[in-house]
């Protein structure tokens, strides 16, 4: 059932605290339609037959500069003051010290603004605690990704920017601590994020199957501002649809701007996508656009058609117990119009049960499709691998492996020895230069057959570049959300490519 008295008695109660930022600050925060109809209104107002709060999760996710922080802060001031619960633990937090204490900030100057609400509370800066003297209830800000401490006893529960948050672990506690109470709150406030296999992605599909079927979340409210996968990001009619604020604490000229910034850097083409259009990338930081990647599925690869025809390898080696990849590329030659790209993983057995476990990524699916080895135990056999290897080898006119002198030296060695020419190829940016420029040139002319290879595709969405002070790129690991060891080995194959005399003039024309 739905109060509208008490709905409204949180909406009024909200438009009487004052903003803390920037040219809005001292002036009285007045809420739009979005923010009544859909978040305060009904998170508040809609009631079991028991008379408790129907709603115990809600999730929001808005672009940037939508006023989340202000929000926040005024949800908490709101339950601190209205949800009359007895000793209530209310907490904000966020994944860092530094957002913890914005968001304090903002609610302290919220409560101190009104000389109503500041006689009722004393305020622990030491610890950002706010405390509601009357009943004994305190508004807290810690920080998640820090271990900030919370009670046993949690009332409320606000998450900012819930994209960035790494410890589960921490956050089950945290809701674990809810137990007791009769009406807890989980409120989830975000930007969208790019890892999808994080805590946020699971509950943004929450969402989305809550806004399609409302009847199966009866305590979950979804609030969700944002393109679909599928959008057009560019189009800027569909800016006015998920920036709610625009034209109050959105600038469009700013967004025009920062537009401007992605078209000319393709960099920072995420960035935008998933800051102010609040679009689930899958990359941080582009490395190269997935549409692009995607464009170069020319249908399945008939390897029968590829025999003895001339090719190159990229060799990338995971530790013992980790993934390791082999790629070959076929350039264009007689038959052969495209660089077809073959690529082979293997993961030892006992580590694919446990990264499928603790990684959520289905290995065992493709395993299962022949897209991925398993070698016995829980060690990467590389003897099974430097077999495979020598039977490919057998197969096509390989000409070059290339490979990464840390991981593969004795396997090399070892190939080397057999007869099959394997060339180091130096992994720093200056090394990499040359096949990353000579990769993403092949890529944006859709030079590239791979065959919708889906193991490769998910490292070439999880592959982030590092730019040194020269602007020459090379994959990050570090930074990848997951494997790249697939794009690794291929940019090893495309190094010996380009630079096989050969061959070398003919390809050259084509890729400049």
């Amino acid at each position: 059932m739905f109060c509208p008295e008490l709905a409204d008695r949180y909406v009024r109660f909200i438009e009487l605290l004052k903003l803390s930022r920037a040219e809005w600050r001292g002036k009285r925060m007045i809420l739009q339609p979005w923010q009544k109809d859909q978040l305060i209104r009904p998170l508040f107002g809609t009631l079991r037959e028991d008379g408790l709060r129907q709603y115990r999760e809600c999730y929001i996710e808005l672009p940037r500069k939508n006023t989340k922080s202000e929000t926040v802060a005024a949800l908490g001031v709101a339950v601190l003051f209205l949800d009359q619960e007895p000793a209530a633990e209310n907490y904000i937090a966020a994944t860092t010290r530094e957002q913890t204490r914005h968001v304090f900030l903002a609610a302290k100057y919220m409560i101190q603004s009104n000389p109503s609400l500041a006689s009722k509370c004393k305020i622990i800066d030491s610890q950002k605690r706010i405390i509601h003297e009357p009943s004994g209830s305190f508004l807290q800000g810690i920080s998640a990704d820090e271990g900030g401490r919370w009670g046993d006893h949690t009332h409320t529960i606000i998450c900012d920017e819930f994209h960035a948050w790494r410890n589960e672990e921490y956050f089950n506690a945290m809701r674990s601590s809810q137990g007791a109470r009769r009406q807890p709150l989980l409120l989830i406030i975000t930007t969208a994020g790019y890892d999808r296999h994080s805590l946020c992605w699971k509950y943004h599909q929450k969402a989305e199957l809550a806004l399609q079927h409302p009847e199966d979340f009866l305590d979950f409210l979804p609030v969700i501002y944002g393109l679909k996968d599928k959008e057009d990001w560019k189009d800027e009619s569909v800016w006015h649809r998920v920036n709610p604020m625009l034209g109050i604490s959105v600038k469009l000229e700013f967004l025009r701007k920062e537009f401007r910034e992605a078209i000319q850097n393709p960099a920072y083409e995420n960035v935008f996508r998933r800051l102010y259009l609040n679009q689930w990338t899958e990359q941080e930081t582009r490395a190269f656009s997935m549409d692009t990647w995607d464009a170069c599925d020319y249908g399945p690869i008939d390897l029968n058609r590829l025999k003895y025809k001339t090719c190159y390898a990229g060799l990338d080696l995971g530790s013992v117990s980790d993934l390791s990849a082999f790629v070959l590329l076929f350039p264009p030659q007689a038959g052969i119009e495209k660089y077809i790209i073959v690529a082979y993983f293997w993961i030892p057995d006992e580590g694919m049960r446990v990264r499928v476990h603790r990684d959520q990524v289905p290995y065992d699916q493709w395993v299962a499709q022949g897209l991925i080895q398993t070698t016995p135990g829980n060690a990467t056999d590389y003897t099974f691998i430097r077999k495979m290897i020598s039977d490919l080898a057998g197969k096509y006119n390989l000409r070059e492996v290339g490979y990464d002198r840390h991981d593969a030296l004795q396997l090399a060695s070892e190939l080397q020895m057999s007869g099959m020419n394997m060339i180091q190829v130096l992994q720093s940016a200056g090394g990499m230069a040359g096949p990353v420029a000579d990769f993403m040139k092949l890529l944006l002319g859709h030079e590239f057959s791979h065959g919708g290879n889906p193991v490769l595709r998910w490292m070439a969405s999880n592959t982030v570049m590092r730019q040194d002070s020269y602007g020459n790129l090379r994959p990050d690991k570090e930074k990848s959300m997951e494997k790249i060891d697939g794009i690794t080995a291929l940019l090893n194959a495309v190094d010996r490519c380009m630079r096989v005399p050969s061959l070398g003039e003919r390809r050259k024309l084509k890729v400049i």
